[in-house]
């Protein structure tokens, strides 16, 4: 295949009009997509459809005595930190399991550096000059919507 520097005008007109025919028949399908960042589809969200079931009356206590169907604790629950602790191959006091919004938490991260210094840091974000931010999910404009 050619690069379009190595198209002629008349090839590159001609590519154009197809393209543009092309693009007026996807318009004029009308479909109405989602396009929300990282939404997932029913299917997927069916698979969790019986973790909501599957407590009874007696097993929701954590080794704790916390109810998991409440707030827990602001680390979250033990248990779950010990099993990614594990998988991560790090201490359960360095892990933190909260919930399941990866925007919430870079949200409460960067809204800490914003008004705290971090460690080893000589003053909150806020009062530097220019910072730089490694968006871990790049694409989503919500994650660089939060940097801006």
């Amino acid at each position: 295949m050619l690069s379009f520097q190595e198209y002629s005008v008349e090839q590159l007109q001609s590519l154009q009009a197809e393209l543009n025919q092309q693009y007026s028949k996807a318009k004029s399908a009308d479909l109405k997509l989602d396009m929300t960042r990282g939404k997932p589809c029913r299917e997927q969200l069916d698979l969790s459809n019986e973790l909501s079931t599957v407590l009874s009356d007696h097993n929701y206590l954590s080794a704790e005595g916390i109810d998991a169907r409440n707030y827990g604790c602001p680390e979250g629950l033990a248990e779950m930190r010990a099993l990614f602790a594990d998988l991560l191959g790090t201490k359960q006091e360095n892990v933190i399991a909260s919930g399941n919004s990866s925007l919430n938490l870079m949200y409460d991260t960067v809204a800490r550096a914003m008004l705290f210094a971090l460690p080893g840091a000589a003053r909150p974000w806020g009062k530097e000059e220019k910072i730089r931010f490694i968006c871990p999910v790049p694409g989503y404009d919500r994650h660089f919507f939060l940097t801006n």
